[in-house]
């Protein structure tokens, strides 16, 4: 009886938590992953790692599952098949309404870093030189989820190659989501996770296949997507599988130095089994403070590499110690702040008049 009243207290706190501070609290880990604290290097661990894991992939795979979840709860609210609108130009909303909420305030910070690197003649191991060919593959953002093949030189926001992901996701989602054909849905996850063992034992690259490309984790946005099935024993069938997936090769690495050394193996599979547990414990509304957390999370994960950048260069080792971590997260959490009111609110006003678009016949 008592381990049921814990267990319900967990979950309590679970959801009390709200998706929009879970958001920023993932965007500090990504921000964690990218400083080299002197604290930490001396207990053992890896830069921007917890223990032996990247603490920023762990974040960034959590972010795949939330994006599932966000988008299908978008298309359910403004572009189920019910409109009156045809398939082609529901689409095309729904694209217009994803394009404005990524590029805005990727924009403002793709010339933050354009005006480091030519102006301030800032270099870095992710900054050099720009050229026309460098600019078009920074700023067009899809490019940067291939990052692995076209390998560019320099690198405005290194971190946006999950950007790159997030857009080739959204390309493809709505041709599923147009009659949420959930069977379909979870046939592709299920073909996703056995796509995921072929990196996964090393026989595709596992830092392209098993994470930074969509066919090996989708099934982690289904993670996300899943919670908006109306069939509680489906998505309860398909989050327990997961869950079963995940853990089960996650823990065979402890016993296989070869696959636990892979890189970005253990992040992944450690990513996706607590997606399992939080994504299906979202509250199901957000309060003021929630919605602010949410708000400033996006800015803190493109903002904080380019304060990082200009750290080293004109605060030199301040950035490692912890009076430096504190500086850096509440200049980026500023900064943050600064790039929603500047930029961001204008294109919410906006997305909300291309969604009416969806209601008119």
């Amino acid at each position: 009886m008592k381990s049921k009243v814990f267990i319900k207290k967990k979950v309590g706190v679970i959801q009390k938590l709200g998706m929009g501070k879970l958001r920023l609290v993932l965007a500090l880990l990504v921000v964690f992953s990218h400083i080299r604290l002197e604290y930490f290097t001396n207990l053992g661990w890896d830069p921007g790692s917890i223990g032996r894991y990247n603490s920023g992939s762990v974040a960034v795979v959590n972010f795949f599952a939330i994006s599932g979840f966000v988008m299908v709860a978008l298309w359910q609210k403004y572009f189920e098949p019910g409109r009156e609108v045809n398939r082609i130009k529901k689409i095309g909303i729904f694209y217009v309404d994803r394009l404005v909420r990524l590029f805005p305030q990727f924009f403002f910070y793709a010339v933050v870093a354009l005006f480091c690197i030519q102006v301030l003649n800032i270099q870095s191991s992710h900054w050099e030189n720009i050229d026309i060919g460098l600019l078009i593959h920074n700023l067009t953002m899809l490019p940067l989820g291939f990052n692995m093949f076209l390998n560019p030189r320099t690198l405005l926001i290194p971190q946006a190659w999950s950007l790159g992901l997030e857009l080739t996701f959204y390309a493809t989602i709505p041709f599923l989501l147009h009659k949420l054909n959930w069977k379909r849905i979870y046939f592709l996850a299920y073909l996703s996770m056995a796509f995921f063992l072929l990196p996964y034992f090393g026989l595709l690259n596992p830092f392209w296949y098993g994470y930074q490309l969509l066919p090996g984790v989708f099934f982690i946005f289904v993670i996300g997507m899943s919670s908006n099935d109306h069939s509680i024993k489906r998505k309860k069938t398909y989050i327990i599988l997961c869950r079963l997936f995940s853990g089960l090769l996650l823990a065979y690495l402890y016993i296989n130095p070869r696959l636990y050394e892979m890189q970005f193996n253990k992040e992944v599979l450690l990513g996706a089994f607590i997606a399992t547990f939080l994504v299906p414990n979202f509250a199901n509304k957000s309060s003021r403070f929630d919605k602010w957390c949410g708000d400033l999370s996006y800015g803190v994960f493109l903002n904080h590499v380019i304060l990082t950048t200009l750290m080293d260069e004109y605060l030199l080792d301040f950035g490692t110690r912890i009076e430096g971590a504190v500086f850096l997260v509440a200049s980026s959490i500023t900064l943050s702040a600064f790039s929603f009111v500047l930029v961001e609110q204008r294109s919410v006003v906006f997305r909300r008049k291309v969604r009416l678009l969806v209601q008119k016949q």
